[in-house]
């Protein structure tokens, strides 16, 4: 990050957690579209913030999709086991996030656990591969989330920042219709070290 992005995001920061000015977690587009429209006041005269950070998944991107679409491609898919493998699936991150656990533990883990959870049989290194391929491929976005970066491009430095394994965040931004109103992409795999920690935004 450059330093005038840097100190910005410090200053939000004053513990080891944190997420500084992260649009996330969020739904898409009434939401956001209400509370920027509150917080940084859009075509007014008071704007809090130059910098917008993005998380990527589940505020940009519909992750649910792409990981239904994707775990076809890699199990013989039921609902029951899309549930049972997202909920593996976000303890895993959570631990990556408090430095638990490393990012490749993390992506061999969710299918090893899964298929002990299932009770089926399975290669979880095979379905690694299978699974980032099938998520590379799916880049779609929640309605609304172009047109609201192509608005707020005009007012604020828009940032994207992810936790996702690079290769497959890079894939499915390419084809997302983002890339022309981002000023830059934050990738922790990239960094070395996962959001929302502090030494994320240091880097």
């Amino acid at each position: 990050m450059d330093a005038e992005l840097k100190t910005a995001a410090a200053r939000t920061a004053p513990q080891r957690n944190f997420r500084p000015c992260i649009l996330g977690e969020i739904a898409l587009p009434n939401r956001v579209l209400e509370g920027l429209d509150a917080e940084l006041k859009i075509g007014g005269h008071m704007q809090q913030y130059r910098f917008l950070l993005f998380d990527a998944d589940e505020t940009l991107f519909d992750f649910h999709y792409a990981e239904r679409e994707a775990l076809k491609s890699g199990v013989e898919y039921r609902e029951e086991y899309q549930k049972l493998y997202s909920e593996l699936n976000l303890s895993l991150w959570k631990q990556l996030e408090l430095g638990k656990i490393t990012r490749q533990e993390l992506l061999i883990a969710r299918f090893s656990r899964f298929f002990e959870a299932a009770g089926i049989q399975g290669d979880a290194e095979a379905a690694r591969v299978s699974f980032q391929a099938g998520l590379a491929a799916e880049g779609r976005l929640f309605p609304g989330a172009l047109e609201l970066c192509r608005e707020l491009a005009g007012e604020f430095e828009l940032y994207l920042v992810t936790n996702g394994v690079a290769e497959t965040q890079r894939t499915r931004l390419a084809s997302s219709g983002l890339q022309p109103y981002l000023k830059g992409v934050f990738i922790s795999e990239e960094i070395g070290v996962p959001k929302p920690q502090k030494e994320f935004f240091a880097a």
